[in-house]
């Protein structure tokens, strides 16, 4: 139970920066090149780093050497029971804050377009 809320509480602080991000206007900063690159070079990073994870990990089992615990049953339910939610409030909260910076930035621009 402290797990969940404890990763609903981040997800709720995350949140509430990206709608703070969006209502300051974060998507006109995309329009200085430098910080556009900058943040491009920042997220490709982020990706490789999050490939380069996934590759060590299905190597390390490949090669046989994860914990017992990892494989002392085909099916773990506790841990499937924790993962789960986990992996639910993740996904709700990539999506919220898609939303949310998506409306920030169509804000952002009707407001700098406004005639």
């Amino acid at each position: 139970m402290a797990v969940g809320l404890g990763v609903g509480a981040g997800a709720a602080l995350v949140d509430l920066l990206y709608a703070g991000l969006g209502v300051a206007g974060a998507a006109t900063l995309l329009a200085a090149v430098g910080l556009r690159v900058l943040l491009g070079l920042a997220g490709a990073a982020v990706l490789i780093l999050i490939g380069a994870r996934t590759l060590w990990s299905s190597l390390r089992v490949r090669s046989g050497f994860e914990a017992d615990v990892e494989v002392s049953s085909p099916f773990n339910v506790g841990t499937f029971r924790r993962r789960l939610p986990e992996g639910a409030i993740r996904v709700a909260d990539g999506a919220a804050g898609a939303g949310i910076m998506g409306y920030g930035a169509a804000l952002a621009y009707g407001a700098l377009h406004q005639r």
